[in-house]
């Protein structure tokens, strides 16, 4: 089970705060006198907006919604002194203090901390109406406060306290017992998870669950929020500060659109070769130089890796896809990927990597409203697993291109064709080259062969008319990669009076055309009528790839014999 791999994290390469504590900003320190007298109010931060909610602790933690749940001796102004901010309702506010000041005092009995006491005392004496005039006027109940006695903070710096925290969220004395899914453990579980997960696409920003229950229907058996997939407090909040910590840090996760997807391994290894986002050429070239199918290591590392795929729907978080494998299938895995995606540049330079945004995006007129996570998800799938990307963006590709090939078979959506087309058992070497016969046979061979037609036959009539409105290209690329036989013998009787007009006036260029349109049509003894769509991606690379190489050809001197 995926979580249990988080939790495994947590335990192995994670330095845990305390239970049930993370870090939070605070805003005000209440400085306290030890027999419970406010001596003064210490602002912290608010000089930028980089520390505008105050000064970052570690302090108690505990996920609420809607519902009263007071954090303990650390949390915004209306738990803590019971201020009301414009849009509360008072009776609403009166509650939260009320549940904050019984917590403090429970606090206080069970440990005995002098700091704590004296927190209680305060509160024991505290007025909201009659003292506010004792604190600053700028002071806003929507941030952080906690409290200072003596030089000790409390929330923060006191044992004590974090053991009866512990104990107090860990369901002592209450809460349904159950089989815990990720520890096999009997005992306490909670109903709603601890820790919010963060910085998901389109997440809520307070976070959202995991697990959730968010209609009757899914509470069958009284199994309401996180009960109906039980996980104990403890490992829920060790998945949920892993996921966090994924989330957060730059090397391990991946965004595309509205999907985010994060990877770690069992024991920590440089994972540089999982840069899908955006891959460097150097590091692409160094991957794919070194050995990489696992069945031929002599020192195979049985390192494990995990990736879970999660986007979000308010406030609550979807998993997408999930793996676990080992670091060398998945370095191999991605080498391939790689690999197969090479193609070479529209103008006959060297191929460049793409990253799954990229390559996904290139299918789509406007990526930010029609790319969906499932697209998005079909490709990491692809990468991770070794498969084929979702046939359907293979049509996608294939259908923009028929918009304006010149404008709109870009070097990305070539890459991804020809990625699809190899995973589908499509040979597809040597592509990266400027060759214009990559080895294919039958069928595939004649759909190549025909897009490097068309692309000479555009050539032929821009050598002989220059620049038109309409090129035949623009005219007749639908019909041509769809039903070849339809249309290419109109189209070489055209070109033949092209090709008179430049045997009369540019003798060197006829004679290259003409030889390679003698080439093309050699290896094509009948047009096909129809073509499928996988071999119209091979018509579609056909005509890509010769119209690099002649891009290429077209940077060095005019052929011997074109008029000067």
């Amino acid at each position: 089970m995926i979580l249990t791999r988080l939790v495994e994290f947590a335990d192995t390469q994670m330095r845990l705060p305390p239970e049930m504590y993370d870090h939070q900003p605070v805003r005000y320190l209440l400085e306290l006198s030890m027999d419970g007298t406010l001596e003064g109010v210490t602002p912290l931060g608010g000089n930028d907006r980089t520390d505008q909610r105050g000064v970052s602790f570690l302090l108690p933690h505990i996920a609420r919604s809607n519902n009263v749940r007071a954090k303990l001796l650390a949390d915004n102004g209306e738990y803590v002194l019971g201020l009301a901010r414009e849009t509360s309702r008072p009776d609403h506010v009166a509650e939260r203090h009320r549940h904050f000041k019984d917590l403090v005092q429970t606090c206080a009995k069970v440990t005995r901390e002098p700091a704590v006491e004296a927190v209680a005392r305060f509160l024991e004496s505290w007025n909201p109406g009659q003292d506010r005039a004792r604190l600053p006027a700028d002071l806003d109940p929507a941030y952080n406060v906690t409290f200072r006695v003596g030089g000790i903070l409390p929330a923060a710096d006191l044992p004590a306290v974090r053991d009866f925290w512990a104990r107090h969220t860990g369901g002592e004395g209450g809460g349904p017992v159950m089989t815990c899914l990720i520890t096999g453990q009997e005992g306490p579980v909670e109903a709603r998870l601890p820790v919010k997960i963060k910085r998901i696409p389109e997440g809520q920003t307070a976070g959202t669950a995991l697990v959730s229950a968010n209609a009757e229907a899914f509470t069958a058996y009284g199994l309401d929020a996180s009960l109906r997939s039980p996980i104990s407090r403890i490992a829920g909040e060790k998945f949920g500060k892993a996921l966090n910590y994924l989330l957060a840090t730059r090397n391990h996760h991946i965004r595309v659109g509205s999907v985010i997807y994060v990877f770690w391994t069992r024991e920590a290894v440089d994972t540089f070769w999982m840069n899908l986002e955006q891959p460097e050429a150097a590091s692409v070239t160094n991957l794919l130089r070194s050995p990489m199918d696992p069945s031929k290591r002599g020192d195979l590392d049985e390192n494990a890796f995990y990736a879970m795929g999660l986007s979000a729907s308010g406030g609550r978080a979807i998993i997408r896809d999930t793996l676990e494998s080992t670091v060398p299938t998945a370095k191999h895995n991605i080498a391939r990927w790689f690999e197969d995606q090479r193609i070479v540049g529209p103008w006959g330079d060297e191929p460049r990597p793409f990253g799954l945004y990229t390559l996904t995006a290139s299918v789509f007129r406007d990526p930010a409203k029609e790319m969906l996570a499932q697209h998005s998800s079909g490709m990491f799938h692809a990468a991770l697993h070794g498969g084929a990307p979702p046939q359907h963006l293979l049509l996608r590709a294939l259908q923009r291109a028929r918009v304006d090939p010149n404008e709109t078979l870009t070097h990305p959506r070539a890459a991804l064709i020809k990625l699809i087309l190899a995973r589908t058992g499509v040979n597809m070497t040597h592509m990266h080259e400027l060759n214009p016969a990559p080895p294919l046979e039958g069928r595939e061979y004649a759909a190549y062969q025909c897009g490097r037609l068309l692309a000479v036959l555009e050539n032929v009539q821009r050598a002989a008319l220059g620049s038109v409105n309409a090129s035949i290209v623009d005219r007749y690329y639908g019909r041509a990669s769809s039903a070849p036989a339809s249309v290419f013998g109109p189209l070489l009787d055209r070109a033949q009076d092209h090709l008179g007009k430049l045997r009369r006036t540019r003798g060197g260029t006829y004679h290259a055309l003409d030889a390679r349109l003698t080439d093309i049509l050699a290896t094509l003894p009948s047009f096909p009528k129809a073509l499928t769509v996988p071999e119209q991606g091979l018509f579609a690379l056909g005509y890509y790839h010769q119209r690099a190489a002649q891009r290429a050809a077209s940077k060095l001197p005019a052929p011997q014999g074109d008029a000067q």
